[in-house]
């Protein structure tokens, strides 16, 4: 592993050195690059240097949700050194448990970062359409989509919709608070509007 603590040491990427080092034979007050020294005492190894902070991030976005049991990726893509809390050193995680997990990397010049996502469980969503009163209508979520013989319908984004379309297959695509998504569908038929 790398040091994942004291973020003002330059190591070599998996040194074995760090904290191996004896204080107490250590002298002058520059370190082996001939620069002053920031601590008053180094680690074998360690190149004493003002650190930079990563400005790499995850490859998805939050929420970061489980949704209906299916396992979900973390990942972060640019850094040549890795070390994720559940104790991994590769580029990504699968996480399949609610809960808080980070990663400490090291990027291609030499920054480093400390990234955490926080990850939740969630049912997925199931909607179900039904006609009443010329309307489609649907339960409570977060989003909605409607589509029309599966293309979506510029600006039906409500819980209900008027299918001034006509007859045909009608779709609402919904999400809840956690992003998880599902959806339903109703055919509009002579028949439907009758009954």
């Amino acid at each position: 592993a790398f040091d994942t603590t004291g973020l003002d040491y330059h190591l070599g990427i998996l040194s074995p050195g760090i904290n191996y080092g004896l204080n107490a034979e250590v002298s002058g007050s520059t370190d082996l690059d001939g620069n002053t020294r920031i601590q008053s005492t180094v680690d074998l190894g360690a190149y004493e240097t003002n650190y930079c902070n990563s400005a790499l991030t995850f490859d998805q976005t939050a929420p970061f949700t489980i949704c209906g049991g299916t396992p979900i990726t973390l990942s972060l893509t640019g850094a040549v050194a890795y070390q994720w809390s559940t104790g991994d050193s590769g580029s990504s995680i699968s996480v399949s448990s609610a809960g808080t997990y980070s990663v400490v990397f090291e990027d291609t010049s030499g920054c480093r970062g400390n990234l955490t996502a926080t990850v939740v469980s969630s049912n997925l969503p199931s909607p179900t359409i039904t006609f009443s009163g010329g309307n489609l209508s649907t339960g409570s979520f977060s989003t909605y989509q409607w589509s029309f013989n599966g293309n979506p319908i510029n600006g039906a984004t409500s819980a209900s919709h008027i299918p001034l379309e006509g007859y045909g297959e009608y779709t609402v695509e919904v999400t809840n608070s956690g992003g998880c998504a599902g959806s339903d569908s109703y055919c509009l038929s002579p028949a439907a509007i009758s009954a």
